[in-house]
């Protein structure tokens, strides 16, 4: 099965956000169409995300869509240790984490809408690519 790495503006824009492409990608997960694979790194990241009040009222998230999120994230996914470091993207080291844990977990996609990941393409085999691109390429969905 596929494994895939979804940057956080994504989960939290297909958390908050139902119809979009960020959605239907988090709905290919929940359908199991794709393994995720994340990491402790990322799901702090995500977590303090949407623990962010202005987040919160923006999208208006209620407090159990956020723990329903959370409980899925590290329930029914692949966590790695984000023990691993690598100093792949240069112009926000923060993002390196996305690396790091495809390589960890042995992902195949990394999914994202960050210009510094995407402009990267391919690293060992793992390909970077935006969210509709992975829908409709590699899923083989009707995005339109």
């Amino acid at each position: 099965m596929l494994r895939v790495v979804i940057d956080t503006n994504l989960v939290i824009s297909g958390t908050a956000k139902s119809n979009t492409i960020p959605h239907r990608l988090l709905e290919g997960w929940r359908k199991k169409e794709f393994l995720l694979i994340t990491s402790i790194p990322i799901l702090s990241e995500i977590k303090e995300v949407l623990d962010r009040k202005e987040i919160q009222s923006h999208f208006f998230l209620k407090p159990e869509d956020i723990q329903d999120m959370i409980q899925a994230l590290s329930t029914q996914t692949i966590i790695t240790s984000g023990a691993l470091e690598v100093d792949i993207v240069k112009d926000d080291p923060d993002d390196n984490k996305f690396i790091a844990a495809a390589i960890e977990g042995s992902a195949s996609y990394i999914i994202s809408g960050d210009r510094d990941l995407l402009d990267i393409g391919d690293y060992e085999g793992i390909k970077i690519m935006k969210a509709r691109n992975f829908l409709k390429d590699v899923l083989q969905k009707d995005v339109k």
